[in-house]
């Protein structure tokens, strides 16, 4: 039996390990943000700043309850991106490829792994300041999903 670090084996279910302590930290960090801007000078443009940072940081505390299951018995993907939206099924065969963004904003480097389906991209991790978890990540899935052996045999 493999031992993965992204994810949890299950039969021949993969659980992908959510990111829950990134996601809260980022959240609060941009409501840190918000309190501090707001409180300085406590005016109506702080004000909406920490509206708008309040926002943001909801978008990031709903992905710490985002869900991805490989399914290899059935050959799908269960992909769930944050508590908002609705589960979503896939099938292993619309795969195309997997795939690695990085962008800078402001002084603080962001990382995000994507799996590549039909004309979708799911995001499957991120990381900030150091692009290597995000190519560990995609290695792992890729060992999961066997994409070595699918490119010599077809």
């Amino acid at each position: 039996m493999n031992t993965y670090k992204f994810y949890t084996q299950k039969g021949d279910q993969y659980h992908r390990i959510p990111q829950t302590k990134m996601y809260a930290v980022i959240g609060l960090l941009f409501l840190a943000i918000g309190f501090v801007l707001w409180y300085r000078t406590q005016t109506m443009f702080s004000l909406l700043y920490l509206i708008f940072l309040g926002i943001v940081s909801l978008f990031y505390f709903a992905r710490m309850f985002s869900k991805i299951i490989i399914d290899l018995g059935n050959q799908t993907i269960t992909y769930k991106p944050t508590l908002y939206s609705a589960t979503k099924v896939y099938s292993l065969n619309n795969i195309i490829d997997l795939s690695m963004s990085s962008k800078i904003y402001v002084l603080v480097l962001n990382v995000r792994a994507f799996l590549l389906i039909d004309d979708k991209a799911l995001r499957i991790g991120q990381s900030l300041m150091t692009p290597k978890p995000m190519e560990e990540l995609l290695i792992e899935t890729e060992r999961i999903l066997g994409f070595n052996n699918r490119s010599e045999n077809g």
